[in-house]
Formats: C-alpha cells, structure tokens, sequence
C-alpha cells in the first residue's frame, strides 16, 4: 500500500483520466482500521 494515501483510503485508477486517485475504502475493509486511523492488526 502507498504510504502516502490517508488511512482508510486507498489508490484507484479514475475511470476517465486513468491517473491513480485515492478513493474511500468501502465499510466492510475500513472496519479493520480503528478510530485513529491505525491498522488494527499487522500483516507484516
């Protein structure tokens, strides 16, 4: 994941210009960040 996107979003490709966005990551993943933001668990 690319540091530089915000927690609970995540990049995606615009469908009109092709350039990578970031985007809200729906509910049912964003429900593995807790309130501050923080990765609840990691994967590393």
């Amino acid at each position: 994941m690319n540091d530089n996107v915000a927690p609970g979003y995540r990049l995606v490709a615009d469908r009109t210009t092709g350039h990578m966005v970031p985007e809200t990551v729906p509910v049912e993943r964003s429900q593995f960040y807790s309130a501050d933001g923080q990765k609840e668990t990691d994967l590393h």
